[in-house]
Protein backbone atom coordinates (compact mmCIF):
# COMPACT_ATOMS: atom_id res chain seq x y z
CA UNK A 1 0.00 0.00 0.00
CA UNK A 2 3.18 2.41 1.01
CA UNK A 3 4.30 1.91 -2.45
CA UNK A 4 0.92 3.36 -3.83
CA UNK A 5 -0.58 5.61 -1.48
CA UNK A 6 2.63 7.87 -1.55
CA UNK A 7 3.32 8.50 -5.05
CA UNK A 8 -0.97 9.23 -5.17
CA UNK A 9 -0.09 11.76 -2.10
CA UNK A 10 2.36 13.56 -3.97
CA UNK A 11 0.95 13.31 -7.70
CA UNK A 12 -2.71 14.53 -6.84
CA UNK A 13 -1.98 17.10 -4.21
CA UNK A 14 -0.33 18.98 -6.53
CA UNK A 15 -4.20 18.87 -8.60
CA UNK A 16 -5.65 19.41 -5.54
CA UNK A 17 -4.27 22.72 -3.69
CA UNK A 18 -4.38 24.19 -6.56
CA UNK A 19 -7.38 23.57 -7.54
CA UNK A 20 -8.39 24.43 -3.74
CA UNK A 21 -6.36 28.17 -4.01
CA UNK A 22 -7.16 29.17 -7.54
CA UNK A 23 -10.99 28.80 -6.91
CA UNK A 24 -11.04 30.37 -3.35
CA UNK A 25 -9.28 33.34 -4.41
CA UNK A 26 -11.24 33.89 -7.94
CA UNK A 27 -14.30 32.75 -5.67
CA UNK A 28 -13.64 35.18 -3.04
CA UNK A 29 -12.25 38.72 -5.32
CA UNK A 30 -16.21 37.81 -7.27
CA UNK A 31 -17.38 37.59 -3.44
CA UNK A 32 -16.41 40.96 -2.98
CA UNK A 33 -17.95 42.47 -6.23
CA UNK A 34 -21.60 41.22 -5.39
CA UNK A 35 -21.43 41.88 -2.02
CA UNK A 36 -20.68 45.59 -2.83
CA UNK A 37 -23.18 45.00 -5.73
CA UNK A 38 -25.79 43.92 -2.89
CA UNK A 39 -25.36 46.90 -0.92
CA UNK A 40 -25.48 49.04 -3.67
CA UNK A 41 -28.41 51.67 -3.77
CA UNK A 42 -28.53 51.03 -7.54
CA UNK A 43 -31.72 48.59 -7.61
CA UNK A 44 -30.67 46.68 -10.94
CA UNK A 45 -27.49 45.68 -9.44
CA UNK A 46 -28.75 44.82 -6.15
CA UNK A 47 -31.31 42.52 -7.49
CA UNK A 48 -28.71 40.79 -9.81
CA UNK A 49 -26.38 40.21 -7.62
CA UNK A 50 -29.75 39.04 -5.03
CA UNK A 51 -30.39 36.36 -7.72
CA UNK A 52 -27.14 35.46 -8.29
CA UNK A 53 -26.61 34.21 -4.56
CA UNK A 54 -29.96 32.59 -4.83
CA UNK A 55 -29.09 30.68 -7.59
CA UNK A 56 -26.10 29.11 -6.20
CA UNK A 57 -27.20 28.61 -3.14
CA UNK A 58 -30.20 27.33 -3.98
CA UNK A 59 -28.70 24.64 -6.35
CA UNK A 60 -26.24 21.33 -5.56
CA UNK A 61 -22.18 22.02 -6.33
CA UNK A 62 -22.66 19.01 -8.13
CA UNK A 63 -25.37 20.38 -10.49
CA UNK A 64 -23.37 23.42 -10.88
CA UNK A 65 -20.15 21.43 -11.94
CA UNK A 66 -22.41 19.15 -14.25
CA UNK A 67 -23.54 22.37 -16.52
CA UNK A 68 -20.33 23.83 -16.35
CA UNK A 69 -18.22 20.78 -17.91
CA UNK A 70 -21.44 19.25 -19.58
CA UNK A 71 -24.00 21.75 -20.59
CA UNK A 72 -22.01 24.69 -21.84
CA UNK A 73 -20.61 22.39 -24.30
CA UNK A 74 -23.77 21.86 -26.23
CA UNK A 75 -24.00 25.81 -26.73
CA UNK A 76 -20.39 25.50 -28.19
CA UNK A 77 -18.31 26.46 -24.75
CA UNK A 78 -16.14 23.61 -23.94
CA UNK A 79 -13.62 23.74 -21.17
CA UNK A 80 -11.27 21.11 -20.04
CA UNK A 81 -11.43 19.48 -16.77
CA UNK A 82 -9.57 21.65 -14.44
CA UNK A 83 -10.88 24.86 -16.00
CA UNK A 84 -14.29 23.56 -15.57
CA UNK A 85 -13.63 22.71 -11.64
CA UNK A 86 -12.12 26.28 -11.35
CA UNK A 87 -15.34 28.02 -12.96
CA UNK A 88 -18.19 25.91 -11.02
CA UNK A 89 -16.02 26.11 -7.27
CA UNK A 90 -15.35 29.79 -7.99
CA UNK A 91 -19.13 30.66 -8.75
CA UNK A 92 -19.92 28.44 -5.61
CA UNK A 93 -17.31 30.11 -3.64
CA UNK A 94 -18.57 33.70 -4.61
CA UNK A 95 -22.26 33.15 -3.81
CA UNK A 96 -21.51 31.86 -0.45
CA UNK A 97 -18.89 34.15 0.43
CA UNK A 98 -20.39 37.14 -0.83
CA UNK A 99 -22.97 37.35 2.62
CA UNK A 100 -19.88 36.90 4.45
CA UNK A 101 -18.30 40.24 3.13
CA UNK A 102 -21.41 41.79 3.32
CA UNK A 103 -22.12 41.57 6.84
CA UNK A 104 -18.44 41.93 7.52
CA UNK A 105 -18.65 45.31 5.72
CA UNK A 106 -22.18 46.21 7.17
CA UNK A 107 -20.66 45.84 10.61
CA UNK A 108 -17.89 48.83 10.23
CA UNK A 109 -19.77 51.51 11.56
CA UNK A 110 -21.14 54.73 9.51
CA UNK A 111 -18.57 57.02 11.27
CA UNK A 112 -15.69 55.14 9.26
CA UNK A 113 -16.67 56.29 6.21
CA UNK A 114 -17.44 59.85 7.29
CA UNK A 115 -13.98 59.88 8.65
CA UNK A 116 -12.28 58.36 5.96
CA UNK A 117 -13.62 61.68 4.02
CA UNK A 118 -12.67 64.36 6.03
CA UNK A 119 -9.38 63.20 5.70
CA UNK A 120 -9.60 63.20 1.94
CA UNK A 121 -9.93 59.98 1.16
CA UNK A 122 -11.84 59.37 -2.00
CA UNK A 123 -14.64 56.49 -2.74
CA UNK A 124 -11.33 53.58 -4.14
CA UNK A 125 -9.18 54.47 -1.16
CA UNK A 126 -12.12 54.46 1.73
CA UNK A 127 -12.84 50.58 1.19
CA UNK A 128 -9.29 49.75 0.64
CA UNK A 129 -7.75 51.62 3.02
CA UNK A 130 -10.35 52.10 5.99
CA UNK A 131 -13.59 49.59 5.20
CA UNK A 132 -12.14 46.44 4.46
CA UNK A 133 -8.85 46.22 6.61
CA UNK A 134 -11.56 46.68 9.33
CA UNK A 135 -14.32 44.07 7.76
CA UNK A 136 -11.50 41.30 7.32
CA UNK A 137 -11.03 41.01 10.77
CA UNK A 138 -15.38 39.84 11.42
CA UNK A 139 -14.68 37.64 7.85
CA UNK A 140 -11.56 35.87 8.43
CA UNK A 141 -13.11 33.13 10.61
CA UNK A 142 -16.54 32.19 8.64
CA UNK A 143 -14.57 32.69 5.32
CA UNK A 144 -11.62 30.10 6.61
CA UNK A 145 -14.75 27.95 7.28
CA UNK A 146 -15.54 28.05 3.45
CA UNK A 147 -11.72 27.65 2.63
CA UNK A 148 -12.09 23.96 4.39
CA UNK A 149 -15.40 22.84 2.49
CA UNK A 150 -14.13 23.84 -0.50
CA UNK A 151 -10.72 21.61 0.07
CA UNK A 152 -13.35 19.06 0.94
CA UNK A 153 -15.60 19.69 -2.00
CA UNK A 154 -13.25 19.55 -4.58
CA UNK A 155 -13.94 15.51 -4.47
CA UNK A 156 -16.31 16.53 -6.60
CA UNK A 157 -14.06 17.40 -9.30
CA UNK A 158 -13.97 13.37 -10.03
CA UNK A 159 -17.24 13.53 -11.79
CA UNK A 160 -15.86 16.15 -14.49
CA UNK A 161 -12.90 13.39 -14.79
CA UNK A 162 -10.60 15.64 -12.89
CA UNK A 163 -7.90 13.43 -11.48
CA UNK A 164 -7.34 14.73 -7.92
CA UNK A 165 -6.50 13.16 -4.80
CA UNK A 166 -9.92 11.83 -4.26
CA UNK A 167 -10.04 10.34 -7.94
CA UNK A 168 -6.79 9.00 -7.78
CA UNK A 169 -7.32 7.03 -4.32
CA UNK A 170 -10.23 5.56 -6.03
CA UNK A 171 -8.37 4.34 -8.73
CA UNK A 172 -5.31 2.82 -6.77
CA UNK A 173 -8.49 1.33 -4.54
CA UNK A 174 -10.21 -0.29 -7.57
CA UNK A 175 -6.24 -1.29 -8.83
CA UNK A 176 -5.18 -2.84 -5.49
CA UNK A 177 -8.23 -3.70 -3.33
CA UNK A 178 -7.13 -2.23 -0.66
CA UNK A 179 -10.54 0.19 -0.53
CA UNK A 180 -9.96 0.66 3.24
CA UNK A 181 -6.35 1.55 3.42
CA UNK A 182 -6.57 3.65 0.76
CA UNK A 183 -9.22 5.76 0.99
CA UNK A 184 -8.48 6.20 5.19
CA UNK A 185 -5.25 7.76 3.42
CA UNK A 186 -7.12 9.65 1.47
CA UNK A 187 -8.86 11.12 4.64
CA UNK A 188 -5.79 11.47 6.65
CA UNK A 189 -4.09 13.56 3.85
CA UNK A 190 -7.55 15.93 3.47
CA UNK A 191 -7.34 15.84 7.81
CA UNK A 192 -3.43 17.28 7.64
CA UNK A 193 -4.11 19.98 4.75
CA UNK A 194 -7.28 21.10 6.62
CA UNK A 195 -5.27 21.22 9.61
CA UNK A 196 -2.46 23.16 8.23
CA UNK A 197 -4.93 25.55 6.79
CA UNK A 198 -6.80 26.11 10.73
CA UNK A 199 -3.06 27.12 12.03
CA UNK A 200 -2.69 29.40 9.08
CA UNK A 201 -6.18 31.03 9.96
CA UNK A 202 -5.44 31.29 13.24
CA UNK A 203 -2.14 33.39 12.20
CA UNK A 204 -4.18 35.35 10.36
CA UNK A 205 -6.90 36.27 13.11
CA UNK A 206 -3.66 37.40 15.11
CA UNK A 207 -2.20 39.35 12.35
CA UNK A 208 -5.56 41.10 11.42
CA UNK A 209 -6.44 42.00 15.33
CA UNK A 210 -9.33 39.25 15.35
CA UNK A 211 -7.66 37.48 18.83
CA UNK A 212 -9.36 40.11 21.52
CA UNK A 213 -11.28 39.87 24.87
CA UNK A 214 -14.35 39.75 25.42
CA UNK A 215 -15.38 43.19 25.13
CA UNK A 216 -14.27 43.97 21.80
CA UNK A 217 -17.13 46.11 20.61
CA UNK A 218 -16.49 47.00 16.89
CA UNK A 219 -17.96 44.13 15.01
CA UNK A 220 -20.74 43.76 18.24
CA UNK A 221 -22.06 47.14 17.42
CA UNK A 222 -24.59 46.74 14.38
CA UNK A 223 -27.79 49.18 13.96
CA UNK A 224 -31.33 47.81 14.86
CA UNK A 225 -33.91 49.03 12.35
CA UNK A 226 -37.94 48.59 13.24
CA UNK A 227 -40.52 49.09 10.80
CA UNK A 228 -44.54 48.94 11.11
CA UNK A 229 -44.08 46.44 13.77
CA UNK A 230 -47.88 45.38 14.62
CA UNK A 231 -49.02 42.86 17.80
CA UNK A 232 -52.17 41.69 18.83
CA UNK A 233 -53.13 39.89 22.02
CA UNK A 234 -56.45 38.35 20.91
CA UNK A 235 -58.50 41.86 20.45
CA UNK A 236 -56.10 43.80 22.35
CA UNK A 237 -53.58 45.84 19.86
CA UNK A 238 -50.26 46.03 22.10
CA UNK A 239 -47.92 47.01 19.38
CA UNK A 240 -49.39 49.89 16.44
CA UNK A 241 -46.97 50.52 13.70
CA UNK A 242 -43.87 50.91 15.46
CA UNK A 243 -40.79 52.41 13.62
CA UNK A 244 -37.55 53.19 14.99
CA UNK A 245 -33.43 52.63 14.10
CA UNK A 246 -30.71 52.25 16.35
CA UNK A 247 -27.52 52.92 15.15
CA UNK A 248 -24.38 50.98 15.77
CA UNK A 249 -22.84 51.43 19.21
CA UNK A 250 -26.20 53.07 20.96
CA UNK A 251 -28.32 53.08 23.73
CA UNK A 252 -32.16 53.14 23.20
CA UNK A 253 -33.56 53.62 26.38
CA UNK A 254 -37.98 52.25 26.03
CA UNK A 255 -40.12 54.15 28.79
CA UNK A 256 -43.52 53.66 29.57
CA UNK A 257 -46.37 53.03 31.61
CA UNK A 258 -47.20 49.05 32.39
CA UNK A 259 -49.44 47.58 29.91
CA UNK A 260 -48.33 50.07 27.13
CA UNK A 261 -46.42 47.34 25.55
CA UNK A 262 -42.54 47.95 25.91
CA UNK A 263 -41.39 44.95 26.73
CA UNK A 264 -43.36 43.18 24.35
CA UNK A 265 -41.70 45.36 21.82
CA UNK A 266 -38.70 44.07 23.46
CA UNK A 267 -39.71 40.72 22.81
CA UNK A 268 -40.75 41.04 19.28
CA UNK A 269 -36.48 42.34 18.27
CA UNK A 270 -35.85 38.44 18.93
CA UNK A 271 -38.76 36.93 18.15
CA UNK A 272 -39.76 35.85 21.71
CA UNK A 273 -43.07 37.74 20.89
CA UNK A 274 -43.99 37.08 16.82
CA UNK A 275 -45.85 40.30 15.77
CA UNK A 276 -48.78 40.00 12.98
CA UNK A 277 -47.01 42.63 10.91
CA UNK A 278 -43.68 44.62 10.39
CA UNK A 279 -39.98 43.89 9.95
CA UNK A 280 -37.40 43.57 11.91
CA UNK A 281 -33.41 43.71 11.18
CA UNK A 282 -30.37 43.23 13.41
CA UNK A 283 -27.16 43.64 11.70
CA UNK A 284 -28.18 41.85 7.70
CA UNK A 285 -29.91 39.55 9.49
CA UNK A 286 -34.14 40.85 8.69
CA UNK A 287 -37.73 39.11 9.21
CA UNK A 288 -40.74 40.34 7.42
CA UNK A 289 -43.18 38.98 9.99
CA UNK A 290 -46.32 39.90 7.58
CA UNK A 291 -44.36 37.22 5.11
CA UNK A 292 -43.32 34.75 7.67
CA UNK A 293 -43.17 31.74 6.73
CA UNK A 294 -45.15 28.74 8.63
CA UNK A 295 -43.46 25.63 10.24
CA UNK A 296 -39.86 24.73 10.42
CA UNK A 297 -39.04 27.39 7.32
CA UNK A 298 -40.72 30.37 9.93
CA UNK A 299 -38.91 28.73 13.05
CA UNK A 300 -35.13 29.08 11.43
CA UNK A 301 -35.83 33.02 10.10
CA UNK A 302 -36.89 33.75 13.80
CA UNK A 303 -34.09 31.45 15.32
CA UNK A 304 -31.38 33.10 13.16
CA UNK A 305 -32.95 36.80 14.42
CA UNK A 306 -32.85 35.54 17.84
CA UNK A 307 -29.00 34.87 17.49
CA UNK A 308 -27.97 38.10 17.04
CA UNK A 309 -29.33 39.49 20.45
CA UNK A 310 -28.09 38.66 23.91
CA UNK A 311 -31.11 39.12 26.65
CA UNK A 312 -31.71 39.59 30.38
CA UNK A 313 -34.49 38.63 31.92
CA UNK A 314 -36.68 40.82 34.84
CA UNK A 315 -36.95 37.73 37.00
CA UNK A 316 -33.32 36.35 35.80
CA UNK A 317 -34.13 33.05 34.61
CA UNK A 318 -31.07 31.35 35.59
CA UNK A 319 -30.84 27.57 34.93
CA UNK A 320 -31.06 26.26 38.86
CA UNK A 321 -29.58 22.90 38.50
CA UNK A 322 -26.40 24.32 36.85
CA UNK A 323 -23.50 26.32 38.32
CA UNK A 324 -23.14 29.87 37.07
CA UNK A 325 -19.83 29.15 34.96
CA UNK A 326 -21.68 26.30 33.62
CA UNK A 327 -25.13 28.47 32.63
CA UNK A 328 -22.52 31.30 31.35
CA UNK A 329 -20.96 28.83 28.96
CA UNK A 330 -24.02 26.41 28.35
CA UNK A 331 -25.40 28.80 25.09
CA UNK A 332 -22.11 29.33 23.24
CA UNK A 333 -20.80 25.47 23.92
CA UNK A 334 -24.45 23.62 23.28
CA UNK A 335 -26.01 26.23 20.51
CA UNK A 336 -23.31 27.81 19.06
CA UNK A 337 -21.03 24.99 19.28
CA UNK A 338 -17.51 26.50 19.93
CA UNK A 339 -14.69 25.22 21.85
CA UNK A 340 -15.46 24.36 25.31
CA UNK A 341 -11.92 25.59 26.51
CA UNK A 342 -12.09 28.97 24.62
CA UNK A 343 -15.59 30.04 26.08
CA UNK A 344 -14.87 28.72 29.54
CA UNK A 345 -12.20 31.66 30.19
CA UNK A 346 -14.36 34.25 27.89
CA UNK A 347 -17.03 33.36 30.48
CA UNK A 348 -14.79 33.65 33.56
CA UNK A 349 -13.10 37.31 32.43
CA UNK A 350 -16.91 38.31 31.74
CA UNK A 351 -17.97 37.16 35.22
CA UNK A 352 -14.51 39.41 36.58
CA UNK A 353 -15.87 42.10 34.51
CA UNK A 354 -19.89 41.84 36.64
CA UNK A 355 -17.57 41.17 40.19
CA UNK A 356 -18.46 37.64 40.31
CA UNK A 357 -15.15 36.49 38.98
CA UNK A 358 -15.02 34.24 42.73
CA UNK A 359 -18.60 33.02 42.27
CA UNK A 360 -18.11 30.32 39.27
CA UNK A 361 -18.93 27.52 40.99
CA UNK A 362 -21.83 28.95 42.76
CA UNK A 363 -25.54 28.07 42.31
CA UNK A 364 -28.30 30.58 41.88
CA UNK A 365 -29.77 30.30 44.91
CA UNK A 366 -26.54 31.22 46.75
CA UNK A 367 -26.70 34.71 45.10
CA UNK A 368 -28.56 37.40 46.23
CA UNK A 369 -30.78 39.07 43.32
CA UNK A 370 -28.44 41.39 42.12
CA UNK A 371 -26.00 39.05 41.73
CA UNK A 372 -28.17 36.87 39.96
CA UNK A 373 -28.87 39.31 37.42
CA UNK A 374 -25.32 40.04 36.81
CA UNK A 375 -24.99 36.65 36.07
CA UNK A 376 -27.49 36.94 33.41
CA UNK A 377 -25.48 39.56 31.79
CA UNK A 378 -22.54 37.81 31.76
CA UNK A 379 -24.46 35.01 30.12
CA UNK A 380 -25.73 37.02 27.44
CA UNK A 381 -22.34 38.78 26.86
CA UNK A 382 -20.91 35.28 26.12
CA UNK A 383 -23.13 34.78 23.50
CA UNK A 384 -21.29 37.34 21.61
CA UNK A 385 -24.18 38.83 20.61
CA UNK A 386 -24.85 41.91 17.97
CA UNK A 387 -27.66 43.66 20.20
CA UNK A 388 -27.97 43.35 24.19
CA UNK A 389 -31.57 43.12 25.30
CA UNK A 390 -32.63 44.37 28.71
CA UNK A 391 -36.31 43.76 30.06
CA UNK A 392 -36.66 45.95 32.78
CA UNK A 393 -33.09 44.31 34.75
CA UNK A 394 -33.97 46.12 38.30
CA UNK A 395 -37.66 45.98 38.68
CA UNK A 396 -37.51 42.60 40.43
CA UNK A 397 -34.39 43.70 42.64
CA UNK A 398 -34.55 45.74 46.57
CA UNK A 399 -33.55 49.03 46.05
CA UNK A 400 -30.34 48.22 47.69
CA UNK A 401 -29.41 46.20 45.10
CA UNK A 402 -30.11 48.28 42.03
CA UNK A 403 -27.06 50.33 42.27
CA UNK A 404 -25.01 47.13 41.31
CA UNK A 405 -27.03 46.25 38.36
CA UNK A 406 -27.29 49.54 36.80
CA UNK A 407 -23.50 50.00 36.85
CA UNK A 408 -22.72 46.84 34.79
CA UNK A 409 -25.12 48.01 32.16
CA UNK A 410 -24.15 51.70 32.09
CA UNK A 411 -20.41 50.65 31.67
CA UNK A 412 -21.60 48.30 28.85
CA UNK A 413 -23.01 51.17 27.25
CA UNK A 414 -19.74 53.03 27.48
CA UNK A 415 -17.82 50.60 26.14
CA UNK A 416 -20.20 50.35 22.64
CA UNK A 417 -22.42 47.86 22.87
CA UNK A 418 -25.53 48.13 21.01
CA UNK A 419 -28.45 47.89 23.77
CA UNK A 420 -32.24 48.43 24.01
CA UNK A 421 -33.45 48.98 28.16
CA UNK A 422 -37.00 48.38 29.00
CA UNK A 423 -36.32 50.46 32.69
CA UNK A 424 -38.66 52.65 34.97
CA UNK A 425 -35.34 54.05 35.87
CA UNK A 426 -35.16 57.84 34.67
CA UNK A 427 -32.25 59.25 36.27
CA UNK A 428 -30.10 55.91 35.02
CA UNK A 429 -32.19 56.81 31.42
CA UNK A 430 -31.40 60.02 31.48
CA UNK A 431 -27.19 59.19 32.08
CA UNK A 432 -27.22 55.95 29.81
CA UNK A 433 -29.40 57.00 26.81
CA UNK A 434 -28.64 57.95 23.48
CA UNK A 435 -32.33 57.57 22.46
CA UNK A 436 -35.36 57.04 24.22
CA UNK A 437 -39.02 55.96 23.05
CA UNK A 438 -41.97 56.87 25.20
CA UNK A 439 -44.99 54.31 24.63
CA UNK A 440 -48.46 54.56 25.56
CA UNK A 441 -50.90 52.38 24.22
CA UNK A 442 -48.78 50.88 21.74
CA UNK A 443 -47.59 53.99 19.98
CA UNK A 444 -44.46 55.67 20.21
CA UNK A 445 -45.65 58.79 21.23
CA UNK A 446 -42.37 60.80 21.62
CA UNK A 447 -38.84 60.65 20.73
CA UNK A 448 -35.85 61.28 20.68
CA UNK A 449 -32.84 62.38 23.17
CA UNK A 450 -32.76 62.18 26.48
CA UNK A 451 -32.53 65.74 26.96
CA UNK A 452 -35.40 65.88 24.60
CA UNK A 453 -37.88 63.60 25.86
CA UNK A 454 -36.79 63.05 29.69
CA UNK A 455 -35.40 66.66 30.11
CA UNK A 456 -38.02 68.48 28.30
CA UNK A 457 -41.05 66.71 26.65
CA UNK A 458 -43.15 67.54 24.29
CA UNK A 459 -46.21 65.52 24.57
CA UNK A 460 -48.63 65.79 27.57
CA UNK A 461 -48.85 61.93 27.83
CA UNK A 462 -45.08 62.32 28.40
CA UNK A 463 -44.89 64.88 30.80
CA UNK A 464 -47.90 63.22 33.21
CA UNK A 465 -45.85 59.81 32.79
CA UNK A 466 -42.67 61.37 34.29
CA UNK A 467 -44.46 63.21 36.91
CA UNK A 468 -46.21 60.22 38.34
CA UNK A 469 -43.11 58.26 38.42
CA UNK A 470 -41.06 61.13 39.78
CA UNK A 471 -43.52 61.65 42.47
CA UNK A 472 -43.44 57.98 43.29
CA UNK A 473 -39.90 57.97 42.98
Amino acid sequence: MRNTAWPMFVGRVQVTLPLTALSFAIGLALALLVALARISTYRVLSGLARAFISIIRGTPLLLQLFIVFYGLPQLGVKFPPFTAAVIAFSLNVAGYAAEVVRSAILVVPKGQFEAAATIGLNYPQTPRRIILPQATRTAVPPLSNTLLSLLKDTSLGSVVLLTELFRESQLAAAESNEFLALYAFAGLYYWVICVALSAAQKRLENATGQVRGPMTETEHTPRIRVRGLEKSFGDRHVLRGIDFDSPAGTSTVVLGASGSGKSTLLRSLNALEVPERGVVAIDDVEVDFAGLATGRAGRRETERLRGQSGMVFQAHNLFPHRTVLEDVVEGPVIAQRRPREEVAAEARALLDQVGLGDRGDTYPFQLSGGQQQRVGIARALALRPKVVLFDEPTSALDPELVGEVLAVIKDLASQGWTTVIVTHEIRFARQVADQVLFLDEGVIVEKGTSDEVIGDPREDRTRRFLSRILEAG
